[in-house]
């Protein structure tokens, strides 16, 4: 039997328990699976007899997740394998959390989810009562700690993506909430810079309070991350409220951007975002419609469903037989017989004529990791070219941002006009070094590059 994981006892009991989902041939390797929970159960105080006996029930299938991603770095952190991390017993509700591998509504790859156990006990006997998998769309969820209190749970944990640093969440549970579900996860404290330490997840804990109240029911403790530097992991206690049922459930849907300009030809991109606005989240359906209908004119959105909170993106293409106009693009987003929508307008114009130019003066800044820096982006019209040039950079180093002032540039016919690029260091996660960055304008289907020698010093 390996990593047997004893439970913290929340009531009196005559029996202790002990949780596996790793028995037999489980092994933690990168293909361990498991998909038997094994509860042990001790009864007696020495001296005298104690009694030892285990009682094992299936479970859906669990598998080791992969390390997590993070932002600006290829370093992942690491989520271990899939043994229960943390059990907790109240009242005869036995609860077991761990690490898994699930793929979260409405994504398409595999992220490291929380798995969640409970089972009923009466004496040496276990029975499996939920069973289910915590995760959200494009995220990484790890080390899962639970307590709980009269039929509730609480749930502390890690999560990253691609675009959010290591950070501390919390997640629980009323007793009427509907089986297999958690509530909505909140932020206890959120990451400002990648780990790249290469170790990760030792610092997560929940408790219940000692004497509970409705405005203090659970403490948690979670990991975050504040600085790069392998000795300063940063440590965050949180204090939870109770959890009541969530009432019935409905949700938002909204765009933002809210409206657009596109030349016939080209398109353009909004993030769709459904919030949850009550009761326990639910699958919910997105589709879209246009109106006026056009020749050439489409709308998708990907993902196509999700459980709130969750993003999607809605796509707009033209091509260059799409009469000029405006148009309403809506995206309603059903569940049930719920139904919520939200507008996009969008403007179609003439193609450009003419061309432009892109320059940045000075093309090299220097920069301490502290400081900032400047350059003058110049858009100058060529044969004739009038219109508004949107601006963007290319990939920037890491702990550093940019911004533009004004964020597009409008030139008349034989003009030109500027706009301000200004980079940021943020401390001691900036990194050193001389780096190329890319600035690109684009106006419709015409797109033009310059670059900038960046460099950054440590002082």
């Amino acid at each position: 039997m390996f990593s047997l994981h004893p439970a913290e006892h929340l009531s009196s009991s005559t029996t202790f328990y002990m949780v596996t989902d790793c028995t037999g041939t489980c092994i933690p390797s990168p293909t361990s699976q498991t998909n038997t929970e094994t509860v042990v159960s001790l009864t007696g105080i020495p001296p005298a007899t104690v009694t030892v006996s285990s009682n094992s029930f299936s479970i859906a299938t669990s598998v080791i997740g992969p390390n997590a991603a993070q932002p600006g770095t290829s370093t992942t952190l690491a989520t271990n394998d899939n043994r229960v991390e943390s059990v907790a017993w109240e009242s005869n509700s036995l609860w077991a959390s761990w690490n898994d591998a699930c793929i979260p509504s409405g994504d398409s790859a595999t992220r490291t989810c929380l798995r969640l156990v409970q089972a009923t006990t009466s004496g040496a006997t276990a029975t499996k009562a939920q069973d289910f998998d915590f995760s959200a769309s494009g995220q990484y969820y790890f080390y899962p700690a639970v307590s709980s209190y009269q039929g509730q749970l609480v749930v502390s944990f890690g999560r990253s993506s691609s675009s959010i640093f290591p950070s501390a969440m919390a997640t629980g549970r009323a007793s009427s909430d509907p089986l297999n579900t958690l509530q909505s996860a909140a932020v206890i404290r959120a990451g400002t810079t990648a780990d790249t330490s290469g170790r990760y997840g030792d610092y997560f804990g929940a408790a219940t309070d000692p004497t509970p109240t409705s405005s203090s029911t659970f403490w948690v403790a979670g990991e975050y991350r504040k600085s790069t530097t392998f000795q300063n992991w940063n440590t965050v206690i949180g204090q939870i409220a109770s959890f009541t049922a969530p009432g019935t459930f409905d949700y938002s849907v909204s765009l933002n951007p809210t409206s657009g300009s596109v030349v016939q030809g080209s398109g353009t991109t909004s993030t769709v975002t459904v919030s949850l606005v009550s009761g326990t989240t639910q699958t919910v359906s997105l589709g879209t419609s246009i109106s006026p209908s056009a020749t050439g004119l489409t709308s998708t959105v990907n993902p196509t469903s999700g459980n709130p909170t969750f993003t999607s993106t809605l796509a707009i293409s033209t091509t260059s037989s799409t009469p000029t106009g405006s148009y309403s693009v809506t995206v309603t987003g059903t569940s049930g017989t719920l139904s919520h929508s939200a507008i996009y307008t969008l403007t179609v114009t003439g193609q450009v004529t003419g061309d432009f130019s892109i320059s940045a003066s000075p093309s090299s800044l220097t920069m301490n990791r502290f400081g900032s820096a400047s350059t003058t982006i110049t858009i100058t019209s060529l044969s004739g070219f009038s219109g508004t040039v949107s601006l963007s950079t290319g990939t920037l180093p890491a702990g550093v941002t940019a911004s533009f002032n004004p964020t597009s540039v409008t030139v008349a016919s034989g003009g030109s006009g500027t706009s301000t690029l200004t980079f940021n260091g943020h401390g001691g996660g900036t990194a050193t070094g001389t780096f190329t960055v890319t600035v690109t304008g684009t106006s419709g289907g015409l797109t033009h590059s310059a670059t900038i020698t960046l460099t950054i010093t440590k002082h």
